[in-house]
């Protein structure tokens, strides 16, 4: 059964996690899932983004891990958004599809 509340929009972007670089595999304006190769150290944690050539920053908690198994897998984090800027809703909604 589907938990989500919204639609998650598929996304592949490079971002920062807590100054570490990661992937943006998902996302929707209440949550993203991220790959990263190694794991932040805090639950809480902020995001970085290029909307429209600007740098915006999103806090997050992290809600699930999926640890990598091998040397070559990437770890996937399950993200909330707390109180995300209208920048990133508006950034959510531009990349759903038609």
């Amino acid at each position: 059964m589907e938990k989500r509340r919204e639609d998650r929009n598929k996304v592949r972007q490079l971002i920062n996690v807590a100054d570490k670089m990661g992937v943006l595999n998902d996302i929707s304006p209440r949550g993203a899932n991220v790959s990263l190769a190694v794991l932040p150290k805090e639950r809480k944690v902020d995001l970085t983004l290029k909307i429209n050539e600007k740098d915006v920053k999103v806090s997050a908690v992290i809600m699930w891990v999926k640890q990598k198994l091998t040397y070559n897998d990437k770890n996937t984090l399950g993200l909330v958004v707390i109180d995300p800027p209208k920048d990133f809703i508006d950034f959510c909604e531009d990349v759903k599809p038609k």
